[in-house]
């Protein structure tokens, strides 16, 4: 940005600082295998904070080297537990058991990050997050955490409080919730 004097005349150039990738000492990943059915900018982003990071990422770890994590990138929930299982049924062969699974999304949404932990995955991160924070989420999830966005609890517990109590449901439909209950 050039700075004048009011007088019309350049004073200075200012330089401001272009925005860097602070990669914490904390993480510490060896290979990061990605899925991804389509390759989005999105995608781009993810593979460009990894290389970054200097973090060996791929649709298949090289010979000899366990994924840390796998990162499944999804549109929404149809098929989801489907792809999870699909990949947990491959991992015999290329990663350890414990290896979790991620799913990447284009967006933080609160219906696909639920239905993600709820189909087996270990956490959900998003487009919309710094780059910092994908990579301390994939660090934190490949020691054993679950990695969820911050409002995913509130979500829950929101979703929770709408749903219905016994008082609303009709004489013979609490007596077949009696005979499903014994």
């Amino acid at each position: 940005m050039v700075v004048g004097n009011g007088k019309g005349h350049k004073v200075a150039t200012e330089r401001r600082p272009t925005a860097r990738l602070e990669v914490s000492a904390a993480v510490n990943l060896e290979f990061v295998q990605v899925v991804c059915p389509s390759y989005s900018v999105a995608t781009a982003g993810l593979a460009y904070a990894l290389k970054r990071a200097r973090i060996q990422h791929g649709i298949k770890p090289p010979p000899g080297i366990a994924p840390d994590c796998v990162v499944l990138c999804a549109q929404d929930a149809e098929h989801l537990s489907e792809a999870i299982e699909n990949i947990l049924k491959v991992s015999t062969d290329q990663t350890s058991v414990d290896c979790p699974i991620l799913i990447f999304a284009p967006q933080n949404d609160w219906k696909l990050a639920e239905a993600s932990l709820r189909g087996g995955a270990r956490g959900f991160i998003h487009a919309m997050m710094r780059p910092e924070q994908i990579l301390r989420a994939l660090s934190v999830a490949s020691k054993g955490e679950i990695v969820a966005p911050r409002g995913l609890l509130e979500f829950l517990l929101a979703d929770e409080s709408s749903v219905g109590h016994l008082d609303d449901l009709s004489a013979r439909q609490l007596q077949i919730l009696e005979l499903v209950a014994e």
